[in-house]
C-alpha cells in the first residue's frame, strides 16, 4: 500500500515539467530516498517517515495515512536563493490539498504538513518539506 502513496507522490512531483517548475530546476533529478549514486546537484528526494493504517471489520484497509519529507539538496557553493526557489515551487506543488491515485485506493491525497526547514551539512545544504498523504478505500464496503 505504501507504495502506491510513493508513486502518488513521484507523479505529483514530476507533474509539472514546464520552464521554472522544480523539475525543470532539478533537470529532472527527482527520486525517492536518497537519490541515485552519481546524481548532480540540485536533486530532490522522498521518503516516507510514519505511517498508520486503519482497518475495518475482517482487517480491510480503509485507510493509509503517511508522513513524507521532500528533501531538496543542493550545493553550498551555489547558495540558499538557488534551495529557496526550489523549495518554494515543492510547496506550491502540495500546498493546497491534491487529489491522486493509487493502486488498492479510490483517492490518495496530499497536503504540506510544515513549510521548508534549511540546513547545512558540510557543502551540502538541504530544505526539508513535510507532505501528509492519506490513501482512503471505500469501494465495496
Amino acid at each position: 500500500m505504501a507504495k502506491a502513496i510513493d508513486a502518488a507522490i513521484y507523479t505529483h512531483l514530476i507533474s509539472d515539467q514546464t520552464t521554472g517548475s522544480a523539475f525543470d530546476l532539478v533537470s529532472g533529478r527527482v527520486s525517492a530516498s536518497y537519490g541515485d549514486p552519481g546524481d548532480d546537484f540540485p536533486l530532490i528526494t522522498f521518503e516516507q517517515v510514519a505511517d498508520e493504517v486503519t482497518k475495518g471489520f475482517g482487517g480491510t484497509v480503509m485507510m493509509h495515512r503517511a508522513e513524507y519529507e521532500i528533501s531538496v539538496f543542493g550545493r553550498w557553493e551555489d547558495g540558499l536563493a538557488e534551495l529557496g526557489t526550489i523549495a518554494d515551487k515543492v510547496i506550491e506543488l502540495f500546498g493546497t490539498p491534491v487529489n491522486g491515485t493509487g493502486t488498492n485506493f479510490d483517492r490518495i491525497q496530499m497536503e504540506c504538513s510544515s513549510g521548508a526547514s534549511i540546513a547545512r551539512d558540510d557543502e551540502l545544504i538541504v530544505a526539508t518539506i513535510r507532505v501528509t498523504a492519506r490513501g482512503a478505500q471505500t469501494g465495496g464496503l
